[in-house]
């Protein structure tokens, strides 16, 4: 035998195994994983309306927020079971949050099974190839295990600007008078922390000084009208 096979094999009791099989490891056993996880895939599927339901409320809860406000306030454009990480299965659910003029999309993901070979979070009473209930979507939520999180959201009245364009406007001045770029409203904002906190921002940047790269960014908060800027270079080498 050469040794390039040599290395293809392992020894055990006797017997040569195959370059991915362990002892005590069985090719039926490595079969029945792809269909194991397709099984739980469609049975999380089957289930997606109820996980939706679990969302909805976690998001009520953890936002102390009246069903009515979010049924006027909050529209879901898609929703659906996630089966291709390999760590498990995610419930991931997109929407739009409308506070007067300003449309904002957002995304939540939230685990709702993880498989028995993932090796993470083996100090967190999780069971693993099970479904989760109600209570455990919650405890991986609190955790945040892997990315589980529920989007921080306010029960908002009316914005600080009757428009985006007076929203525009004063952001403007809040940066200099450079006119604004790569503007957007958003619930995260980069760089500040918390990076949400349930508040929408306007955030954009203006030209200093291109030839000497030098932008002004800033973020401006929608409902209160305070504004941070900060100088720093326009284009990273």
């Amino acid at each position: 035998m050469n040794h390039f096979l040599l290395s293809a094999v392992l020894f055990a009791g006797g017997h040569i195994l195959g370059p991915h099989l362990q002892p005590g490891f069985s090719h039926e056993a490595a079969n029945s994983q792809p269909k194991q996880k397709a099984a739980l895939c469609q049975q999380a599927k089957d289930k997606r309306e109820v996980y939706l339901e679990m969302w909805k409320r976690q998001s009520l809860k953890r936002n102390n927020m009246k069903r009515t406000f979010f049924d006027e306030h909050v529209s879901i454009t898609r929703y659906d079971i996630e089966c291709q990480w390999v760590s498990g299965l995610s419930l991931r659910v997109e929407y739009k949050v409308t506070y007067d003029w300003a449309a904002i999309d957002q995304h939540d993901q939230v685990i709702v099974l993880l498989y028995s070979q993932e090796e993470t979070y083996r100090h967190l009473p999780i069971k693993r190839d099970h479904l989760f209930d109600e209570e455990e979507v919650a405890y991986a939520i609190d955790k945040r295990v892997f990315f589980s999180s529920i989007t921080p959201l306010k029960s908002l009245g009316r914005l600080a600007f009757s428009s985006y364009e007076n929203a525009l406007k004063t952001f403007q001045h809040k940066i200099g008078g450079h006119k604004p770029e790569n503007v957007e409203v958003s619930f995260y904002v980069p760089g500040k922390l918390p990076r949400t906190d349930g508040y929408p921002y306007l955030l954009g940047r203006g030209v200093v000084d291109m030839q000497r790269n030098v932008c002004v960014f800033g973020y401006m908060n929608l409902v209160t009208g305070e504004a941070v800027t900060h100088q720093s270079a326009c284009r990273v080498y």
